[in-house]
């Protein structure tokens, strides 16, 4: 061992388990679940915290993992389970199901209710036992992942284990916020459809399979369909937002954007289902080059106009028609060949070619530059 590897010291001894929430209730219930050791701070996490984690569960989302140690007080008693890590979920959880278990419950933090995003601000949102019975079971055999640290881990090292969890742990991302906080037709749409396409982001190289992790997928199928129903324009977080909060769309106008939506993919599919080797059309393989490659989809089939506006409605759209033309492979040869020149002549088209910026006017640049790919 050299003597680099022997400065970082020992490594620490754990396994990774999981636990369903019906056990830790268990263990809460008989004592054998030490939720709050001397370093953990007090119960922080407002009611809205709280209630989105009860969602999460309800809806399947999965939840970080905690991390506990396993400590005997002597030698041949059952074993303690310290809560290292994740004592606020652990403790809201608990809390939900019966407040009582708790021992030192609080009043005013620790009694809450679920309150689900279309419930309006007036309900008394929900307890553990107004839910019904799937609920309650969907939420006791919830599977929580776990790492289990030897009860042989030194003090010193738990605590360390600790602190840098908390100064490095993932937040959620915006998506994640976005998808809690408003819930209506228009973000089970886009959720909908990024499910019937699962696979293509992995495959395609789009996103990464972190960034899908945190609903990366489902963010930029909400760009695609405001790309289909309002033509282009900047879709960043507030554009986002203000669309999840508000937009509703009629039945006629969900059958058009799933049909268009589709359509679209099934001839992207071509470009980016490529096996050639090497990968021609890796600088495609990029959020902002599906965005424009799917608007001059759009554009090809009559659903934008030249300038990047929506051209086509609801209301007149034949959904047992109009599928958008397949890519002829010679196009894309004269693609790549056009995007590495672009990026040698005109600094201004270079940067919008090059980059990943989503305001309007690079968006309409880069349109620009595939319509003119169509017509070499």
């Amino acid at each position: 061992m050299n003597r680099e590897t022997d400065l970082a010291g020992p490594a620490i001894s754990s396994e990774h388990s999981w636990f369903r929430v019906s056990d830790y209730v268990g263990w809460q219930k008989d004592g054998s679940l030490q939720l709050r050791p001397k370093f953990q701070r007090g119960s922080v996490w407002r009611a809205s915290d709280k209630s989105l984690l009860i969602d999460s569960l309800l809806k399947g989302f999965p939840i970080p993992l905690l991390i506990l140690q396993d400590e005997y007080p002597e030698i041949g008693a059952r074993a303690i389970r310290r809560v290292v890590d994740g004592q606020q979920r652990l403790r809201t959880l608990i809390g939900f199901i019966d407040i009582k278990l708790l021992g030192d419950e609080i009043e005013d933090t620790d009694m809450f209710t679920y309150r689900p995003q279309h419930v309006k601000q007036r309900h008394p949102g929900f307890k553990f036992a107004d839910l019904d019975r799937d609920q309650q079971l969907q939420i006791m055999e919830t599977r929580i992942s776990a790492v289990i640290l030897n009860s042989r881990t030194s003090e010193p090292s738990i605590l360390e284990v600790y602190d840098r969890l908390n100064r490095t742990g993932t937040k959620l991302s915006a998506q994640e916020l976005r998808w809690a906080k408003y819930r209506g037709g228009f973000s089970e749409l886009c959720y909908r459809i990024t499910r019937d396409n699962q696979t293509r982001w992995h495959d395609w190289g789009i996103i990464t399979n972190q960034s899908i992790s945190q609903m990366g997928d489902v963010e930029l199928t909400s760009e695609l369909i405001l790309l289909i129903l309002d033509g282009i324009q900047k879709t960043g977080k507030p554009e986002i937002d203000v669309a999840y909060e508000k937009r509703s769309l009629a039945e006629n106008e969900e059958e058009y954007v799933i049909k268009t939506f589709n359509s679209v993919f099934e001839t992207l599919g071509y470009l980016y289902d490529s096996s050639r080797s090497p990968d021609a059309v890796r600088p495609f393989r990029t959020k902002a080059w599906l965005y424009s490659l799917f608007s001059m989809q759009l554009f090809r089939i009559g659903a934008l106009d030249q300038d990047g506006n929506a051209t086509s409605s609801a209301q007149s759209f034949d959904s047992t028609e109009t599928l958008a033309p397949s890519l002829a492979s010679a196009w894309v040869d004269t693609a790549l060949g056009a995007y590495k020149d672009a990026r040698k002549s005109d600094a201004a088209l270079a940067r919008a070619v090059s980059g990943g910026a989503s305001d309007k006017s690079s968006r309409l640049r880069r349109l620009e530059f595939l319509i003119g790919t169509l017509e070499s």
